[in-house]
């Protein structure tokens, strides 16, 4: 189990820095429509939640 669990880590963080670096080098107009449809995605989470908790 502890060898699976570091491989998911690992692959996560690893990922996190190649998206970070494949941002980096997108043009400025890319980025905020990144930051635009980001931002939406976190309101429908939360939303999604705030329903949730209502349930249970």
């Amino acid at each position: 189990m502890g060898k699976a669990c570091n491989t998911i880590l690992g692959l996560g963080l690893a990922g996190a820095i190649i998206g970070m670096h494949v941002y980096m080098f997108l043009e400025p107009g890319d980025q905020c429509e990144i930051k635009k449809e980001f931002k939406d995605a976190v309101e429908d989470l939360k939303k999604a939640t705030s329903k949730l908790s209502e349930l249970g």
